[in-house]
């Protein structure tokens, strides 16, 4: 099976706003390259532009259009939330990190990145956590 684009968490896609120009461009370079979102990251990104960052709902629209032009999105299903909670009962993460890990599962991504899951993971032999900035 070759390698779709790889799955980012909600805390990686954020750093395109990030006033870490190094980080920002880093995780440009990234989501350039391609990706796979799920709906999930689409809420949270909006929760935290609108309660952390202040940005206006035409800045949060705006910037989910950008990644909307570069990326797949996946919807969360029920079959998903099946897969999560055996996730959370396989790798003991939260219910939400294991959200994003079985929807990276079900878009059949070999790479998942996020800052906040554990480094070199490996998910159900095929699924590899990485964090871009180590």
């Amino acid at each position: 099976m070759p390698d779709v684009e790889p799955f980012f968490d909600t805390n990686i896609v954020l750093y395109a706003l990030s006033k870490d120009f190094q980080r920002k461009e880093q995780v440009a370079e990234l989501l350039n390259d391609g990706c796979t979102l799920s709906t999930q990251v689409f809420v949270e990104s909006a929760n935290v532009m609108r309660r952390k960052f202040s940005c206006s709902i035409a800045e949060i629209e705006s910037f989910h259009d950008a990644l909307l032009d570069v990326c797949r999105l996946r919807r969360i299903e029920s079959s998903t939330i099946r897969r999560a909670l055996q996730v959370v009962g396989r790798y003991g993460y939260s219910l939400y990190d294991s959200l994003i890990i079985a929807t990276a599962l079900e878009a059949d991504c070999e790479r998942l990145y996020s800052e906040d899951m554990q480094h070199g993971q490996l998910i159900d032999k095929r699924l590899t956590i990485i964090n871009p900035f180590r």
